[in-house]
């Protein structure tokens, strides 16, 4: 199972405005993390925390294996956001395929970065920055995809690309 998990200072409170802390950016991240022409990827977990608000910090996992009710377009894909994070406050049943924390824990994986070693990691858990950087600093090792600036959904996009062709490889 490959797991991409987003590290932002995106907003875990009302959710009233889709631009505050670059939700825009979490919801491609998830798009591309997620989803193929046609389907969902079922070996991949994503994974964000959200590093501001009052419910701060707070981890939604989104499982393709067992997600229901995700559609691939930018709305959709806040509006379920909303929806779960709405459902966590209310302290109701999640939908399934998705869980919420009101914490971050690190798990053992690679972090990419710019400036990482350019190199397969050999790994199957992927932490990304958000549009802002790393909101904190993980004490694990760091690869890059190259000398080049990558958004979140981007990163996810070329990482998920790669694994397919089969040039890098899961641990």
């Amino acid at each position: 199972m490959r797991v991409f998990h987003l590290l932002t200072t995106g907003y875990a409170g009302e959710f009233k405005e889709p631009t505050k802390g670059r939700m825009d950016e979490v919801a491609r991240f998830i798009h591309n993390s997620l989803f193929l022409s046609h389907s969902l990827r079922r070996d991949v977990i994503a994974k964000v925390t959200l590093f501001d608000g009052p419910l701060a910090p707070l981890t939604i996992s989104i499982n393709g294996e067992k997600v229901k009710g995700l559609h691939p377009d930018e709305s959709s894909i806040l509006g379920f956001l909303r929806n779960a994070i709405g459902r966590f406050r209310k302290g109701e049943a999640q939908m399934p395929g998705v869980t919420i924390e009101k914490d971050f824990k690190q798990e053992r994986g690679i972090v990419l970065d710019e400036n990482g070693r350019r190199e397969n990691p050999r790994a199957n858990y992927f932490y990304i920055g958000g549009p802002y950087g790393f909101p904190l600093e993980l004490d694990l090792p760091r690869y890059s995809l190259g000398g080049s600036v990558y958004t979140a959904s981007q990163t996810v996009c070329i990482v998920n690309y790669l694994l397919d062709v089969g040039t890098w490889t899961l641990e």
